[in-house]
């Protein structure tokens, strides 16, 4: 569900069932201050700040609602009371806690600890602040309506005596006066749902309650039950928002607070799904009032909940796909069309984000929100603008000295553009969406005009060089021309003049060989990355080609007698650009960081050859042999590899940019890390490859056969798996995103923790046998899918498509299978003990000597067809059914 909401506005909802008619209600939260500043002008403070406030402040658990409309308006109280401290400004020992809102009010009687003595109860003990919770409150553990409470028997003490206490807070006329004196329990607070105070609304949970109305509410519930507060802080008339209140000796320095509600109120609009495919989803709002207040006092806050039903036609309101809240004043209403277009800016597929972020036309106008935790947090991260800051000023500087300079040479700075530009303001989070078009527009003419210049530039360029008779440079290709050494040396003949260089100079010198040094590890890097984004390097001219082809086999020759075995290899870094190796014998090459861009080596043998770091880039490898190379970090870009056999090869972090990967045999090679971005895959047998947490990406591996690999991990983003192969490989926690798999295979496969999402289609798969426990196949089509003897043990496969699916002797203990589309399954011999099926569509469908114990088959869609013959039904739960208006409605919408 998209919820849409300014900081200022919390939302949450509940569904609920009542009387066989479902709703999903909505509540919304306004958190207030009520300090002297805010009552001369109303503001909100942001409902992050309300829950971390109550996480410290109410540590039993900052529960204010149970999300449930109430009829009848209430308000709480959590806090302390204060007394007024004696003559000699020692602390005080009583006084009388007062609250009045909305003509309903409430007094309580506070004194310090006290103890029973005698039949008399001891001088109340001086206290700054006390509590009014519930512990200290007239009870005790066998008086029901305050279980939490003190008075009822004596307590042990930390000295180890046995004294009744006498409780702290008390209804001021109904004080206890005898020890043995039982007195109601007078408290502000949260009722607990189980004290007779609330218990007695709850309704009848009956075996009639389990047959026709589980798991929704009682038939005969009192909605009073939702009532949290004792029954004299209830309110007769609905709250409008703005009415007074008064609080007294509730905070440290405030004996009398007086103010009002600050007279804003909360509105709500339901995005509903479309009623049939094609039409239009629908927004309507849903009604609220203002059904609690609490407050705060010694914080000076509180908080203000509106609630509302909206109706819907699924038990877990799903048919509602989005919430927008709003805040508004008492009496400037805004009109719905508004709203309207508040939510489509929202949902807008390009800025809808953006436009998300702006929450001027969900608030009122004019509504300073100054919330001091929120600005707190906001200066917290002020900080990271100071680099930016600095950044600026530096730039500053050095355009004030060059404008100096132009200036001492006689030249006007401004004519030669020399100027620091204004500061941009940054974007805030009103005018974000606004920025990014302005900047996308900004950017378009940029690069249009940038464009325009370019062409200019070199229209001109060509007119000059036509003019001299001279033919423009071709663009670079191949290596890099490394002229580190040569340039060194006129370096050092510049400096010495030919003579042995001097102490400083040898240290000078032995600097700038290694930032030479440096200079070309780093071009030699950058070329190995990114030899297949330039165009390919020409073929080596025919005669060098044929003297280096028999220079390299006489090496690679002497390389492999047993004398030279261990010495250093003659090729390593080679520059064999360009190179015809075709149908060479190089079995065993030690070549690590050579340079074979553009090489031929059609039909070569270069197993167990030493290739990391190579560049292959542009490389002709059809049928060539690479078994048991080893290709880490190889350059594979746009290499043609049509016939090539890779079986055993270590290709971690190789790169297949743009290449073409087809008729390959990859049998038992290392992926992991391999960048594959942009290629093309086809007939590809890669079985028992070791891919780990490999990615891909927008690829087409349908003709792949990947059977018994490790791709646990991996991560497939809108690939086309149609009919691929997977049998015994292990997918476990995967990830398939957006995926076309229709008939994959994947028999015997491991799947364990895996994830299928965002309208992945895999159809017709073959399961059989597999380790699907766990996984997640929420929402997806397994229309026809082979699920036979698969293990589905805790898998959600809530809302999936299991049309005409075989999940015969299939193991779904607890598997989450509500509102799936079952039609005319098979599971015939299925374990679906513990799994919830409710709402499914069972229409056609055998369940015949399944396990169905203490299964969830509440509201299944049924029909005369489907069979249950021969299934273990102990403990399973069969109601509520789906009513002949809900079956007749269901088939209606959507047909078996």
């Amino acid at each position: 569900m998209q919820v849409f909401k300014p900081m200022q506005l919390g939302l949450s909802t509940r569904p609920m069932e009542h009387r066989k008619r479902f709703g999903l209600c909505v509540s919304a939260l306004l958190h207030f201050p009520f300090t002297e500043a805010a009552q001369a002008s109303p503001t909100l403070w942001t409902d992050m700040s309300l829950w971390n406030f109550l996480a410290t402040d109410m540590p039993e658990g900052p529960l204010l609602d149970e999300g449930v409309a109430k009829l009848t308006p209430e308000f709480l109280v959590h806090g302390h009371a204060y007394a007024p401290r004696e003559a000699d400004g020692s602390p005080g020992r009583r006084c009388a806690v007062r609250v009045r809102l909305a003509g309903v009010e409430k007094t309580l009687a506070v004194s310090g600890d006290r103890a029973w003595v005698d039949g008399q109860a001891t001088e109340p003990a001086p206290f700054e602040r006390m509590p009014l919770s519930w512990d200290r409150a007239y009870g005790g553990a066998d008086f029901p309506n305050n279980p939490l409470g003190r008075g009822r028997a004596p307590q042990p003490q930390a000295d180890g005596r046995l004294l009744r206490l006498a409780p702290n807070v008390e209804y001021i006329r109904q004080r206890q006066s005898r020890p043995d004196e039982a007195v109601p329990p007078a408290g502000l607070g949260r009722i607990d749902p189980m004290w007779p105070q609330r218990a007695r609304f709850r309704g009848t949970y009956d075996e009639n309650y389990l047959k026709d109305h589980s798991p929704g509410f009682a038939p005969d519930l009192d909605w009073k039950f939702f009532n949290l507060a004792p029954e004299d802080q209830w309110l007769p008339a609905p709250l409008a928002g703005d009415e007074p209140f008064d609080l007294h000796h509730l905070h440290p320095g405030r004996p009398h607070i007086q103010g009002r509600l600050p007279g804003f109120v909360a509105r709500v609009f339901a995005q509903y799904r479309p009623e049939s495919p094609g039409a239009e989803p629908k927004l309507r709002e849903v009604p609220l009032r203002l059904s609690t207040v609490w407050f705060f006092p010694h914080a000076e806050r509180g908080a203000l909940i509106f609630q509302g039903l909206a109706e819907v036609q699924e038990d877990d309101g799903s048919d509602i796909i989005g919430l927008m809240g709003a805040v508004e004043r008492l009496g400037e209403r805004r009109d719905d069309e508004h709203y309207r277009q508040a939510w489509e800016r929202r949902t807008d597929p390009k800025d809808g984000g953006l436009h998300a972020l702006r929450e001027s036309d969900l608030l009122p106008d004019g509504l300073v929100p100054l919330d001091p935790e929120f600005e707190a947090s906001k200066a917290s991260l002020a900080v990271q603008g100071l680099q930016g800051e600095a950044q600026r000023r530096r730039a500053e500087l050095i355009v004030e000295d060059a404008r100096a300079q132009a200036v001492a040479a006689g030249k006007d700075p401004d004519a030669m553009g020399l100027r620091m530009p204004e500061a941009e303001a940054p974007p805030t989070l009103e005018n974000l969406a606004d920025y990014a078009q302005a900047k996308r527009l900004e950017a378009a003419k940029d690069h249009r005009e940038a464009l325009e210049a370019a062409a200019r530039q070199i229209l001109a360029a060509e007119e000059e060089l036509q003019r001299q008779g001279m033919a423009p440079p071709p663009p670079h290709r191949g290596p890099p021309v490394l002229r580190g050494a040569q340039q060194f040396g006129e370096l050092r003949q510049q400096m010495t003049g030919g003579q042995p260089p001097t102490p400083e100079q040898a240290r000078e010198l032995a600097e700038l060989q290694r930032k030479f040094v440096e200079l070309e590890r780093a071009q030699r890097f950058e070329y190995q990355q990114s030899a297949h984004m330039q165009p390919p390097a020409p073929r080596m001219p025919p005669e060098q080609a044929v003297s280096l082809r028999a220079e390299l086999a006489r090496a690679h020759q002497r390389a492999q007698e047993p004398a030279n075995q261990g010495h250093p290899n003659p090729m390593l870094l080679l520059d064999l650009t360009g190179a015809d190796l075709s149908g060479l014998d190089l079995r065993g090459a030690q070549l690590p960081g050579a340079w074979l861009e553009s090489a031929d080596l059609r039909g070569a043998n270069l197993s167990g050859a030493n290739l990391d770091g190579a560049v292959l880039a542009h490389a002709d490898l059809r049928g060539a042999i690479l078994i048991g190379c080893s290709l880490r970090a190889a350059n594979l870009g746009r290499a043609q590899l049509e016939g090539a056999v890779f079986d055993r090869s270590n290709l971690s972090r190789a790169i297949f940019m743009h290449t073409r990967v087809d008729q390959v045999q990859m049998r038992g090679v290392q992926l992991g890390g391999v960048n594959l971005l942009e290629s093309e895959w086809g007939q590809v047998d890669a079985t028992d490859a070791h891919a780990v947490d490999v990615n891909f990406t927008k690829l087409d591996l349908s003709r792949c056969t990947w059977d018994g690999a490790q791709l646990a991990g991996a991560n497939f983003l809108e690939c086309t798996l149609k009919g691929a192969s997977f049998v015994r490989a292990d997918l476990s926690s995967a990830n398939f995103v957006t995926c076309q798999a229709q008939g994959l295979r994947a028999p015997g496969a491991r799947l364990r923790g895996a994830t299928f999402v965002e309208r992945t289609d895999i159809s017709g798969c073959d399961l059989r046998s597999a380790d699907c426990a766990q996984t997640n196949f929420g929402g997806m089509a397994l229309r026809g899918a082979r699920l036979e003897q698969a293990q589905l043990t805790g898998a959600n496969l809530r809302l999936a498509d299991l049309t005409d699916a075989d999940l015969t002797h299939a193991v779904a203990i607890g598997a989450l299978l509500a509102r799936a589309r079952m039609v005319r399954v098979k599971a015939r011999g299925a374990n679906f003990m513990n799994a919830v099926l409710q709402n499914a569509d069972l229409r056609s469908a055998d369940l015949g000597a399944s396990n169905l114990h203490a299964a969830d088959l509440s509201r299944v869609r049924l029909d005369t067809a489907t069979s249950i013959d021969g299934a273990l039904i102990t403990r399973t739960r069969i109601h509520p059914r789906l009513t002949p208006e809900q079956q007749a409605a269901h088939a209606q919408a959507d047909p078996a």
